[in-house]
């Protein structure tokens, strides 16, 4: 589980903003269902970027960080501190 998906989500609203504001295919998705529903999906997939983008700042909490050194020790000798090993990693959290 990563909160790398925060600007992939981000990316995602933007882009449906941009078509629906020229209501760009909606005609195809009305047939079967109301365009509340729509709305609706909207404003889920906006506050779950939301959500998702709140935790993208954020350091892993403390047991987070003892079980990564459990599963990932860093190589000896390299002197790796725990901040440069998760940038190696990509940002993964």
């Amino acid at each position: 589980n990563s909160t790398a998906f925060a600007p992939l989500l981000q990316g995602l609203l933007a882009r449906f903003d941009k078509l629906y504001s020229r209501r760009a295919h909606l005609h195809h998705f009305t047939q079967y269902m109301d365009a509340a529903r729509i709305d609706e999906a909207r404003d889920a997939l906006a506050a779950l970027a939301a959500e998702y983008g709140e935790l993208h700042g954020q350091p892993p909490p403390p047991e987070a960080e003892a079980l990564m050194e459990q599963l990932v020790p860093p190589p000896a000798g390299w002197g790796w501190e725990a901040g440069a090993r998760r940038r190696s990693l990509g940002g993964l959290r």
